[in-house]
């Protein structure tokens, strides 16, 4: 999930609404707009550049920015209060074609949001002139892209073994047949969440040239949370140490989080 924290608080975002709609009840099509905008404006808080899509765009794409990798991404904005992880039913012709065309890496953001303003409409609270938290989800749209039945089926522990052997030897072909197509990066230091595989391992592969190059090398070793039996891979670089929290499920490593670790403890 992506949430914008500043001073280990969720950012609050006030609705703009002419004196008429202040306090009513917001619209789908208000909702919609409103996320977008929060979106965008969460994105360049955070040092990246967005472009808003003209309203002939609607329903294709909201905006797009450019990610690490320097690709362009296309990015709609869907609203939905529960939040579903599943992809929405959308139309993603525009997004896919534009994909094949330029390279332009398709996705939609499902956003969800608490508002603090006057919740009696029928259980749902948003209304125009709130103060709202956001949180999002991005879904990859990329075509083509499937799970390759596994030779094995690893345990949690024995998948960050894997992920700490491809730091270790840097090299992704050691992890990539563990990850799964909807694999999902994000970084405690970056606003933005790799929602795919693909979009993970082409940033992850430059990493780890990177380093090859410098001489640079990383110390990785799996590690697992006695109370919780959550997994994770320890890394160390120089003096500084970082986790890999990673989550897992049938054999493949579904997300990893990128934080800082205090091993003076």
């Amino acid at each position: 999930m992506m949430r914008l924290i500043k001073n280990s608080e969720p950012v609050v975002h006030r609705h703009r609404c002419t004196a008429d709609r202040q306090g009513r009840e917001m619209t789908d099509d208000e909702l919609h707009d409103f996320a977008v905008e929060v979106l965008m404006a969460e994105y360049s808080e955070t040092r990246t550049t967005v472009h808003r899509y003209g309203k002939d765009m609607a329903g294709r794409a909201d905006f797009w920015f450019t990610d690490p990798t320097h690709d362009k991404v296309n990015v709609l904005v869907v609203y939905d209060d529960l939040l579903d992880e599943a992809r929405p039913n959308v139309d993603a012709a525009w997004m896919l074609d534009e994909y094949r065309k330029t390279g332009a890496i398709p996705r939609v953001t499902v956003a969800s949001a608490w508002c603090f303003g006057d919740t009696s409409y029928d259980g749902k609270p948003a209304v125009c002139g709130g103060d709202f938290c956001f949180q999002f989800y991005p879904i990859s749209l990329l075509p083509d892209q499937e799970n390759e039945p596994l030779d094995k089926v690893l345990s949690p522990i024995e998948l960050a073994a894997k992920f700490a052997l491809t730091w270790n030897r840097l090299d992704a072909s050691i992890v990539a047949p563990y990850l799964d197509k909807d694999f999902h990066y994000s970084s405690a230091w970056v606003y933005d969440e790799m929602p795919s595989r693909a979009e993970y391992l082409k940033y992850f592969c430059g990493k780890l040239v990177t380093l090859r190059n410098s001489n640079s090398f990383v110390r990785a070793k799996a590690a697992k949370n006695a109370a919780t039996g959550e997994v994770a891979v320890l890394l160390k670089q120089r003096n500084i140490t970082t986790i890999l929290l990673l989550q897992t499920r049938d054999g493949r490593i579904t997300a990893a989080r990128m934080a800082d670790f205090d091993d003076s403890k």
